[in-house]
Protein backbone atom coordinates (compact mmCIF):
# COMPACT_ATOMS: atom_id res chain seq x y z
CA UNK A 1 0.00 0.00 0.00
CA UNK A 2 0.99 3.21 -1.24
CA UNK A 3 0.67 7.08 -1.84
CA UNK A 4 1.89 7.99 -5.03
CA UNK A 5 2.11 11.67 -4.19
CA UNK A 6 -0.08 13.90 -1.85
CA UNK A 7 -1.38 15.59 -4.37
CA UNK A 8 -1.94 13.67 -7.28
CA UNK A 9 -4.69 11.51 -8.41
CA UNK A 10 -3.94 8.01 -7.31
CA UNK A 11 -4.00 6.57 -3.55
CA UNK A 12 -3.48 2.71 -3.23
CA UNK A 13 -4.85 1.42 0.22
CA UNK A 14 -3.72 -2.54 0.11
CA UNK A 15 -2.34 -4.65 -2.53
CA UNK A 16 -5.20 -5.48 -3.96
CA UNK A 17 -7.68 -2.47 -4.78
CA UNK A 18 -6.93 1.63 -5.25
CA UNK A 19 -8.78 4.30 -5.74
CA UNK A 20 -9.16 7.92 -7.09
CA UNK A 21 -9.80 11.19 -5.18
CA UNK A 22 -9.33 14.71 -5.84
CA UNK A 23 -8.25 17.49 -2.83
CA UNK A 24 -10.40 15.97 -0.51
CA UNK A 25 -9.70 13.51 2.56
CA UNK A 26 -13.21 12.31 2.80
CA UNK A 27 -12.07 10.19 -0.71
CA UNK A 28 -9.74 8.50 1.57
CA UNK A 29 -12.78 7.11 3.88
CA UNK A 30 -13.38 4.27 1.49
CA UNK A 31 -9.94 2.02 1.91
CA UNK A 32 -10.82 -1.83 2.22
CA UNK A 33 -11.44 -3.36 5.36
CA UNK A 34 -7.87 -5.11 5.07
CA UNK A 35 -6.14 -1.51 5.68
CA UNK A 36 -4.85 -0.95 9.30
CA UNK A 37 -3.95 2.18 10.69
CA UNK A 38 0.02 1.11 10.18
CA UNK A 39 -0.73 0.57 6.73
CA UNK A 40 -2.24 3.56 6.66
CA UNK A 41 0.87 5.31 7.87
CA UNK A 42 3.40 3.13 6.45
CA UNK A 43 1.69 3.97 2.73
CA UNK A 44 1.98 7.26 3.14
CA UNK A 45 5.45 7.37 4.68
CA UNK A 46 7.36 4.78 2.46
CA UNK A 47 6.92 7.09 -0.75
CA UNK A 48 6.17 10.58 0.52
CA UNK A 49 9.03 13.01 0.77
CA UNK A 50 7.25 15.71 2.72
CA UNK A 51 9.34 19.60 2.15
CA UNK A 52 6.60 21.73 3.33
CA UNK A 53 4.50 21.69 6.54
CA UNK A 54 1.03 21.39 4.13
CA UNK A 55 2.50 18.35 3.35
CA UNK A 56 2.35 16.79 6.53
CA UNK A 57 -0.89 18.51 7.36
CA UNK A 58 -2.41 17.04 4.72
CA UNK A 59 -1.02 13.51 5.22
CA UNK A 60 -2.37 13.84 8.69
CA UNK A 61 -5.89 14.78 7.44
CA UNK A 62 -5.94 12.09 4.49
CA UNK A 63 -5.06 9.19 8.07
CA UNK A 64 -7.27 10.70 9.86
CA UNK A 65 -10.33 10.92 8.27
CA UNK A 66 -9.59 7.04 7.38
CA UNK A 67 -12.90 4.82 8.00
CA UNK A 68 -10.32 2.18 9.21
CA UNK A 69 -7.91 4.63 10.94
CA UNK A 70 -8.53 2.54 14.02
CA UNK A 71 -7.29 4.00 17.32
CA UNK A 72 -5.47 6.75 15.20
CA UNK A 73 -6.84 10.10 17.18
CA UNK A 74 -5.88 13.96 17.18
CA UNK A 75 -3.70 13.10 20.73
CA UNK A 76 -1.61 10.20 19.45
CA UNK A 77 -1.08 11.07 15.73
CA UNK A 78 1.94 12.66 16.56
CA UNK A 79 3.73 9.78 18.43
CA UNK A 80 2.31 7.21 15.91
CA UNK A 81 4.00 8.62 13.20
CA UNK A 82 6.95 8.99 14.58
CA UNK A 83 6.66 4.92 15.67
CA UNK A 84 6.33 4.29 12.08
CA UNK A 85 9.22 6.58 10.79
CA UNK A 86 11.35 4.61 13.16
CA UNK A 87 10.30 0.88 12.06
CA UNK A 88 11.06 2.60 8.27
CA UNK A 89 14.55 4.27 9.76
CA UNK A 90 13.93 7.24 8.07
CA UNK A 91 15.98 9.80 10.05
CA UNK A 92 14.93 12.63 7.17
CA UNK A 93 11.41 12.37 7.69
CA UNK A 94 12.03 12.08 11.96
CA UNK A 95 14.03 15.26 11.33
CA UNK A 96 11.24 17.06 9.26
CA UNK A 97 8.35 15.93 10.98
CA UNK A 98 10.18 17.07 14.78
CA UNK A 99 10.59 20.74 12.46
CA UNK A 100 6.87 20.56 11.67
CA UNK A 101 5.79 20.14 15.24
CA UNK A 102 7.94 22.73 16.15
CA UNK A 103 7.30 25.67 13.45
CA UNK A 104 3.48 24.90 14.39
CA UNK A 105 4.12 25.56 17.70
CA UNK A 106 3.49 22.48 18.67
CA UNK A 107 5.32 20.61 21.86
CA UNK A 108 6.44 17.21 20.96
CA UNK A 109 5.03 15.12 23.59
CA UNK A 110 6.77 12.28 25.48
CA UNK A 111 6.23 9.18 23.03
CA UNK A 112 7.38 11.61 20.04
CA UNK A 113 10.30 12.71 21.63
CA UNK A 114 11.14 9.28 22.87
CA UNK A 115 10.72 7.85 19.37
CA UNK A 116 12.64 10.61 18.13
CA UNK A 117 15.47 9.86 20.42
CA UNK A 118 15.27 6.04 19.76
CA UNK A 119 15.60 7.07 16.22
CA UNK A 120 18.68 9.69 16.48
CA UNK A 121 20.51 6.53 18.73
CA UNK A 122 19.69 4.23 15.71
CA UNK A 123 20.99 6.21 12.88
CA UNK A 124 24.13 7.56 14.47
CA UNK A 125 25.49 4.75 17.51
CA UNK A 126 28.03 3.83 15.35
CA UNK A 127 29.55 7.32 14.50
CA UNK A 128 27.64 11.03 16.22
CA UNK A 129 29.01 14.08 15.38
CA UNK A 130 28.98 16.83 17.62
CA UNK A 131 26.06 18.83 16.59
CA UNK A 132 24.14 15.35 16.68
CA UNK A 133 25.35 14.76 20.54
CA UNK A 134 24.40 18.22 21.48
CA UNK A 135 20.73 18.01 20.45
CA UNK A 136 20.15 14.88 22.37
CA UNK A 137 21.85 16.41 25.18
CA UNK A 138 19.59 19.04 25.10
CA UNK A 139 16.19 17.23 24.64
CA UNK A 140 17.01 14.70 27.10
CA UNK A 141 17.65 17.49 29.63
CA UNK A 142 14.56 19.18 28.51
CA UNK A 143 12.37 15.81 28.81
CA UNK A 144 13.73 15.13 32.65
CA UNK A 145 13.40 19.60 33.68
CA UNK A 146 9.58 19.26 32.17
CA UNK A 147 8.73 15.90 33.49
CA UNK A 148 9.99 15.24 36.91
CA UNK A 149 8.68 11.58 36.70
CA UNK A 150 9.09 9.48 33.82
CA UNK A 151 7.27 6.14 32.50
CA UNK A 152 9.87 3.59 32.13
CA UNK A 153 9.62 3.06 28.31
CA UNK A 154 10.43 7.12 27.93
CA UNK A 155 13.54 6.47 29.89
CA UNK A 156 14.24 3.65 27.96
CA UNK A 157 14.72 5.80 25.21
CA UNK A 158 16.95 8.79 27.01
CA UNK A 159 19.32 6.03 28.36
CA UNK A 160 20.21 4.69 24.92
CA UNK A 161 20.42 7.67 23.02
CA UNK A 162 22.02 9.68 26.23
CA UNK A 163 24.69 6.63 26.26
CA UNK A 164 26.00 8.07 22.52
CA UNK A 165 27.35 11.20 24.32
CA UNK A 166 29.36 12.71 27.06
CA UNK A 167 27.02 12.52 29.48
CA UNK A 168 26.49 8.68 29.21
CA UNK A 169 26.88 7.82 33.02
CA UNK A 170 23.85 10.22 33.64
CA UNK A 171 22.23 7.04 32.30
CA UNK A 172 23.10 4.77 35.20
CA UNK A 173 20.62 6.98 37.53
CA UNK A 174 18.20 6.71 34.80
CA UNK A 175 18.12 2.72 34.79
CA UNK A 176 17.86 2.60 38.21
CA UNK A 177 14.73 4.79 38.30
CA UNK A 178 13.20 2.15 35.11
CA UNK A 179 13.87 -0.95 37.25
CA UNK A 180 11.64 0.90 40.25
CA UNK A 181 8.30 0.75 37.58
CA UNK A 182 9.49 -1.34 35.23
CA UNK A 183 12.40 -3.49 32.87
CA UNK A 184 15.47 -2.60 31.27
CA UNK A 185 15.27 -3.54 27.64
CA UNK A 186 17.57 -5.76 25.45
CA UNK A 187 18.45 -2.72 23.42
CA UNK A 188 19.65 -0.65 26.67
CA UNK A 189 21.38 -3.10 27.99
CA UNK A 190 23.35 -3.40 24.73
CA UNK A 191 23.31 0.52 24.51
CA UNK A 192 25.04 0.76 28.03
CA UNK A 193 27.43 -1.80 27.38
CA UNK A 194 28.62 -0.70 24.73
CA UNK A 195 28.93 2.83 26.07
CA UNK A 196 31.13 1.67 29.36
CA UNK A 197 33.47 0.07 26.57
CA UNK A 198 33.64 3.32 24.76
CA UNK A 199 34.59 5.34 27.76
CA UNK A 200 37.46 2.76 29.14
CA UNK A 201 34.92 1.15 31.72
CA UNK A 202 35.67 -2.42 31.35
CA UNK A 203 34.51 -3.45 34.83
CA UNK A 204 31.32 -1.64 34.14
CA UNK A 205 30.34 -2.80 30.65
CA UNK A 206 31.29 -6.79 31.78
CA UNK A 207 28.98 -6.05 34.74
CA UNK A 208 26.10 -4.51 32.94
CA UNK A 209 26.40 -7.74 30.38
CA UNK A 210 25.91 -9.88 33.14
CA UNK A 211 23.27 -8.45 34.66
CA UNK A 212 21.25 -8.63 31.15
CA UNK A 213 22.17 -12.09 30.91
CA UNK A 214 20.33 -12.98 34.65
CA UNK A 215 17.61 -11.04 33.32
CA UNK A 216 17.02 -13.39 30.07
CA UNK A 217 18.25 -10.52 27.96
CA UNK A 218 19.59 -11.32 24.51
CA UNK A 219 23.25 -9.48 23.46
CA UNK A 220 23.82 -8.50 20.50
CA UNK A 221 26.71 -7.53 18.56
CA UNK A 222 26.84 -3.99 19.53
CA UNK A 223 28.71 -4.58 22.54
CA UNK A 224 31.58 -6.61 21.18
CA UNK A 225 32.18 -4.42 18.69
CA UNK A 226 32.57 -1.68 20.72
CA UNK A 227 34.97 -3.60 22.99
CA UNK A 228 36.94 -4.53 19.95
CA UNK A 229 37.38 -0.76 19.02
CA UNK A 230 39.29 -0.70 22.63
CA UNK A 231 41.48 -3.56 21.23
CA UNK A 232 42.07 -1.65 18.02
CA UNK A 233 43.75 0.92 19.93
CA UNK A 234 46.18 -1.34 21.51
CA UNK A 235 50.19 -1.55 20.30
CA UNK A 236 51.46 -4.01 22.11
CA UNK A 237 49.87 -7.54 19.80
CA UNK A 238 50.39 -9.46 23.03
CA UNK A 239 47.84 -6.90 24.74
CA UNK A 240 45.68 -7.19 21.94
CA UNK A 241 45.85 -11.32 22.09
CA UNK A 242 44.51 -11.10 26.24
CA UNK A 243 41.56 -8.71 25.27
CA UNK A 244 40.35 -10.82 22.67
CA UNK A 245 40.76 -13.90 25.35
CA UNK A 246 39.35 -12.50 28.03
CA UNK A 247 35.68 -11.73 25.67
CA UNK A 248 35.74 -15.11 24.54
CA UNK A 249 36.11 -16.11 28.32
CA UNK A 250 33.24 -14.28 28.53
CA UNK A 251 31.22 -16.41 25.79
CA UNK A 252 32.43 -19.75 27.08
CA UNK A 253 31.50 -18.72 31.22
CA UNK A 254 28.42 -17.64 30.05
CA UNK A 255 27.28 -20.28 27.15
CA UNK A 256 26.09 -17.99 24.20
CA UNK A 257 27.42 -17.50 20.96
CA UNK A 258 28.84 -14.80 19.39
CA UNK A 259 27.39 -13.16 16.39
CA UNK A 260 28.80 -13.75 12.49
CA UNK A 261 29.45 -9.83 12.57
CA UNK A 262 31.91 -9.88 15.25
CA UNK A 263 33.46 -12.84 14.09
CA UNK A 264 33.99 -10.82 10.72
CA UNK A 265 35.49 -8.11 12.37
CA UNK A 266 38.18 -10.64 14.52
CA UNK A 267 39.13 -11.50 11.13
CA UNK A 268 39.53 -8.79 8.82
CA UNK A 269 41.32 -6.35 11.81
CA UNK A 270 43.35 -8.45 13.53
CA UNK A 271 44.17 -11.30 11.19
CA UNK A 272 43.44 -13.78 13.43
CA UNK A 273 41.44 -16.92 12.86
CA UNK A 274 39.10 -18.53 10.29
CA UNK A 275 35.46 -19.31 9.80
CA UNK A 276 35.13 -22.92 9.71
CA UNK A 277 32.32 -25.92 10.52
CA UNK A 278 32.60 -28.95 13.03
CA UNK A 279 31.44 -32.25 12.33
CA UNK A 280 28.90 -34.28 14.53
CA UNK A 281 31.51 -35.89 16.62
CA UNK A 282 33.12 -32.33 17.51
CA UNK A 283 35.96 -32.19 14.62
CA UNK A 284 37.26 -28.97 13.67
CA UNK A 285 37.66 -28.83 9.96
CA UNK A 286 39.87 -25.61 10.04
CA UNK A 287 42.76 -27.26 12.88
CA UNK A 288 41.46 -31.07 12.63
CA UNK A 289 41.17 -30.27 16.78
CA UNK A 290 38.57 -32.63 19.03
CA UNK A 291 35.82 -30.20 21.11
CA UNK A 292 35.23 -31.29 24.40
CA UNK A 293 31.82 -32.21 25.85
CA UNK A 294 31.73 -30.26 28.53
CA UNK A 295 29.80 -32.59 31.56
CA UNK A 296 28.37 -31.39 34.65
CA UNK A 297 30.42 -32.55 37.38
CA UNK A 298 28.74 -34.71 39.99
CA UNK A 299 28.56 -31.78 41.96
CA UNK A 300 26.97 -29.32 39.86
CA UNK A 301 24.37 -32.19 38.83
CA UNK A 302 23.75 -32.37 42.99
CA UNK A 303 23.15 -28.71 43.35
CA UNK A 304 21.14 -28.82 40.46
CA UNK A 305 18.87 -31.46 41.20
CA UNK A 306 18.25 -30.19 44.62
CA UNK A 307 17.52 -26.22 43.66
CA UNK A 308 14.94 -27.76 40.53
CA UNK A 309 13.59 -29.93 42.99
CA UNK A 310 12.81 -27.34 45.89
CA UNK A 311 11.78 -24.47 43.12
CA UNK A 312 10.92 -25.50 39.92
CA UNK A 313 8.92 -28.49 41.07
CA UNK A 314 7.60 -28.97 44.92
CA UNK A 315 7.53 -25.00 44.89
CA UNK A 316 5.53 -24.22 42.12
CA UNK A 317 5.24 -26.44 39.03
CA UNK A 318 3.90 -30.29 39.22
CA UNK A 319 1.18 -30.05 40.74
CA UNK A 320 -0.81 -27.09 39.54
CA UNK A 321 -3.38 -28.95 37.80
CA UNK A 322 -3.09 -32.20 39.87
CA UNK A 323 -4.77 -32.99 43.32
CA UNK A 324 -4.02 -34.10 46.84
CA UNK A 325 -4.40 -37.59 45.70
CA UNK A 326 -2.11 -37.79 42.71
CA UNK A 327 0.26 -35.65 44.57
CA UNK A 328 0.89 -38.37 47.20
CA UNK A 329 0.94 -41.33 44.69
CA UNK A 330 4.02 -39.95 42.76
CA UNK A 331 5.78 -38.88 45.75
CA UNK A 332 5.32 -42.60 46.83
CA UNK A 333 6.45 -43.68 43.19
CA UNK A 334 9.32 -41.64 43.69
CA UNK A 335 10.60 -42.83 47.09
CA UNK A 336 10.53 -46.39 45.68
CA UNK A 337 11.63 -45.74 42.41
CA UNK A 338 14.82 -47.45 41.25
CA UNK A 339 17.18 -45.53 38.88
CA UNK A 340 16.14 -45.85 35.00
CA UNK A 341 18.61 -45.62 31.80
CA UNK A 342 15.85 -43.74 30.03
CA UNK A 343 12.89 -41.80 31.42
CA UNK A 344 10.07 -41.55 28.26
CA UNK A 345 7.52 -38.79 27.54
CA UNK A 346 4.84 -41.10 26.33
CA UNK A 347 2.15 -39.42 25.05
CA UNK A 348 5.03 -36.71 23.13
CA UNK A 349 6.56 -40.18 21.63
CA UNK A 350 2.71 -41.00 20.80
CA UNK A 351 2.24 -37.79 19.10
CA UNK A 352 5.20 -37.24 16.92
CA UNK A 353 3.25 -37.74 13.87
CA UNK A 354 0.14 -35.70 14.81
CA UNK A 355 -2.54 -35.83 17.67
CA UNK A 356 -5.30 -36.73 15.13
CA UNK A 357 -3.23 -40.43 13.79
CA UNK A 358 -5.00 -42.77 16.67
CA UNK A 359 -4.54 -45.03 19.03
CA UNK A 360 -3.74 -47.81 17.48
CA UNK A 361 -0.65 -45.80 15.32
CA UNK A 362 0.56 -43.89 18.62
CA UNK A 363 1.05 -47.21 20.99
CA UNK A 364 2.77 -48.38 17.86
CA UNK A 365 4.73 -45.69 18.21
CA UNK A 366 5.52 -45.75 21.88
CA UNK A 367 6.27 -49.86 21.88
CA UNK A 368 9.03 -49.60 19.24
CA UNK A 369 10.52 -46.71 20.92
CA UNK A 370 10.23 -48.93 24.35
CA UNK A 371 11.14 -52.05 22.28
CA UNK A 372 14.72 -49.76 20.95
CA UNK A 373 15.84 -49.15 24.58
CA UNK A 374 15.24 -52.61 25.78
CA UNK A 375 17.14 -54.53 23.13
CA UNK A 376 19.88 -52.03 24.53
CA UNK A 377 19.59 -53.42 27.76
CA UNK A 378 18.19 -50.28 29.15
CA UNK A 379 16.04 -49.91 32.05
CA UNK A 380 12.96 -47.57 30.42
CA UNK A 381 10.50 -45.80 32.46
CA UNK A 382 7.20 -44.37 30.61
CA UNK A 383 5.39 -41.34 32.54
CA UNK A 384 2.14 -41.42 30.48
CA UNK A 385 -1.50 -40.47 30.97
CA UNK A 386 -4.67 -42.11 32.45
CA UNK A 387 -6.77 -42.62 28.83
CA UNK A 388 -3.94 -44.60 27.52
CA UNK A 389 -4.96 -47.61 29.48
CA UNK A 390 -7.61 -47.60 26.49
CA UNK A 391 -5.11 -48.27 24.17
CA UNK A 392 -5.31 -51.36 21.81
CA UNK A 393 -4.17 -54.46 24.09
CA UNK A 394 -1.14 -55.96 22.62
CA UNK A 395 0.98 -52.98 22.39
CA UNK A 396 0.07 -51.49 25.48
CA UNK A 397 0.54 -54.87 27.05
CA UNK A 398 3.78 -54.93 25.26
CA UNK A 399 4.95 -51.15 27.21
CA UNK A 400 3.48 -52.62 30.57
CA UNK A 401 5.97 -55.38 30.39
CA UNK A 402 9.30 -53.48 29.02
CA UNK A 403 9.03 -50.62 30.93
CA UNK A 404 7.95 -48.70 34.10
CA UNK A 405 4.75 -46.98 34.28
CA UNK A 406 3.93 -43.60 35.77
CA UNK A 407 0.40 -42.57 34.35
CA UNK A 408 -0.88 -39.05 35.58
CA UNK A 409 -4.36 -37.50 35.20
CA UNK A 410 -5.80 -36.33 31.80
CA UNK A 411 -5.30 -32.71 32.87
CA UNK A 412 -2.11 -33.00 34.46
CA UNK A 413 1.52 -31.34 33.13
CA UNK A 414 3.93 -34.20 31.66
CA UNK A 415 6.86 -32.63 31.36
CA UNK A 416 7.47 -31.33 35.21
CA UNK A 417 7.07 -35.19 36.29
CA UNK A 418 9.40 -36.08 33.46
CA UNK A 419 12.11 -34.16 34.82
CA UNK A 420 11.54 -34.98 38.19
CA UNK A 421 12.05 -38.49 37.43
CA UNK A 422 15.24 -37.87 35.20
CA UNK A 423 17.07 -35.59 37.75
CA UNK A 424 16.07 -38.76 40.31
CA UNK A 425 17.44 -41.13 38.09
CA UNK A 426 21.08 -39.30 37.87
CA UNK A 427 23.00 -37.36 35.73
CA UNK A 428 23.67 -39.90 33.02
CA UNK A 429 19.51 -40.55 32.08
CA UNK A 430 18.34 -40.38 28.85
CA UNK A 431 15.29 -38.05 28.22
CA UNK A 432 13.00 -39.10 25.51
CA UNK A 433 10.88 -36.16 24.23
CA UNK A 434 10.52 -33.61 21.84
CA UNK A 435 9.83 -30.51 23.74
CA UNK A 436 12.38 -28.32 24.50
CA UNK A 437 11.23 -28.02 28.19
CA UNK A 438 11.53 -24.27 28.01
CA UNK A 439 9.66 -23.36 30.47
CA UNK A 440 10.94 -25.36 33.52
CA UNK A 441 14.31 -23.12 32.80
CA UNK A 442 13.11 -19.93 33.12
CA UNK A 443 11.68 -21.04 36.83
CA UNK A 444 15.46 -21.42 38.16
CA UNK A 445 15.89 -18.23 38.87
CA UNK A 446 19.84 -17.93 38.97
CA UNK A 447 21.44 -17.82 35.56
CA UNK A 448 24.50 -20.15 36.91
CA UNK A 449 21.64 -22.96 36.95
CA UNK A 450 19.74 -22.17 33.92
CA UNK A 451 22.97 -22.46 32.52
CA UNK A 452 23.32 -26.12 33.73
CA UNK A 453 20.04 -27.29 33.29
CA UNK A 454 20.18 -26.32 29.40
CA UNK A 455 23.55 -28.24 29.41
CA UNK A 456 21.93 -31.58 30.73
CA UNK A 457 19.18 -31.27 29.01
CA UNK A 458 20.97 -30.60 25.11
CA UNK A 459 23.71 -33.57 26.29
CA UNK A 460 20.85 -36.34 27.30
CA UNK A 461 17.71 -35.45 25.49
CA UNK A 462 17.06 -37.86 22.40
CA UNK A 463 14.21 -36.50 20.15
CA UNK A 464 12.12 -39.23 18.27
CA UNK A 465 13.02 -38.62 14.36
CA UNK A 466 10.88 -41.67 13.14
CA UNK A 467 8.93 -44.48 15.33
CA UNK A 468 7.20 -46.03 12.05
CA UNK A 469 9.39 -49.21 12.07
CA UNK A 470 11.56 -51.25 14.38
CA UNK A 471 14.38 -49.05 13.61
CA UNK A 472 13.69 -45.98 15.65
CA UNK A 473 15.84 -42.97 14.85
CA UNK A 474 16.35 -39.85 17.11
CA UNK A 475 18.07 -36.98 16.93
CA UNK A 476 20.91 -37.58 19.46
CA UNK A 477 22.91 -34.95 21.10
CA UNK A 478 25.96 -34.48 19.21
CA UNK A 479 30.06 -35.72 20.97
CA UNK A 480 30.76 -31.91 21.88
CA UNK A 481 29.47 -29.41 23.44
CA UNK A 482 28.48 -26.01 21.57
CA UNK A 483 30.49 -23.95 24.11
CA UNK A 484 33.22 -21.23 23.34
CA UNK A 485 36.64 -23.70 24.39
CA UNK A 486 40.38 -23.09 24.27
CA UNK A 487 42.73 -22.97 22.50
CA UNK A 488 39.88 -21.36 20.65
CA UNK A 489 36.56 -22.60 19.21
CA UNK A 490 33.76 -20.15 19.37
CA UNK A 491 30.50 -21.06 18.51
CA UNK A 492 28.60 -18.08 16.07
CA UNK A 493 25.66 -17.12 15.27
CA UNK A 494 25.15 -16.78 11.30
CA UNK A 495 23.73 -13.83 10.11
CA UNK A 496 21.14 -15.69 8.23
CA UNK A 497 20.12 -16.57 12.00
CA UNK A 498 20.28 -20.07 14.02
CA UNK A 499 19.94 -22.99 11.88
CA UNK A 500 17.17 -24.63 14.27
CA UNK A 501 16.40 -27.97 11.31
CA UNK A 502 20.59 -28.89 12.05
CA UNK A 503 21.95 -31.80 14.08
CA UNK A 504 24.48 -29.61 16.04
CA UNK A 505 26.20 -26.23 16.06
CA UNK A 506 28.19 -25.67 13.29
CA UNK A 507 29.33 -22.59 12.83
CA UNK A 508 32.53 -21.33 14.74
CA UNK A 509 35.48 -19.62 15.12
CA UNK A 510 38.91 -21.43 14.66
CA UNK A 511 41.66 -19.06 16.12
CA UNK A 512 44.75 -19.85 17.68
CA UNK A 513 45.73 -17.19 20.65
CA UNK A 514 49.18 -18.92 21.32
Amino acid sequence: MFFRKLSGRLLRCGADRAYSYSKTPSAFTRAPIRTTPDDLLKGALETVKPVKEQDWDQLKSLVLSAQHRGMLRDDNIDGMIMVTIAQLKRIDLAKSYLDYLKANGTKPNLATAGRYLSILYEHHRDNISKPIESEIVAMCSEMRTNNPILDSKTLDFIVRALSLTKDWRKCLEFMKEIKLTGFISTATYNAMAAAAFRNTDEKLAWSLLREALESEKTLSSTPFLAYLKTLKRLRKREDTIKGLEKMFKFFKESEIPCHEGLVDDIIQSFKLGEKTTVTFAGKCRCCGAKLDQMELTDGEFADLRALFFANAIVGKDIFIKSNPEEMARFQDFIANMAPHDVVLDGLNVAYSIGVKSGAQYQSKLLANVVSHFREQNKTVLVLGRMHMNRWPRDKWDFVRRNATLFLTQNISQDDPYLLYCALKSGKDTIVVTRDLMRNHRFVLKDRKYKVLFNRWLTQRQYMPLNCHSRRVTFKKPPDFSAIAQEKWHVPYTPKTGPQTDESHHQTWLCIDCS
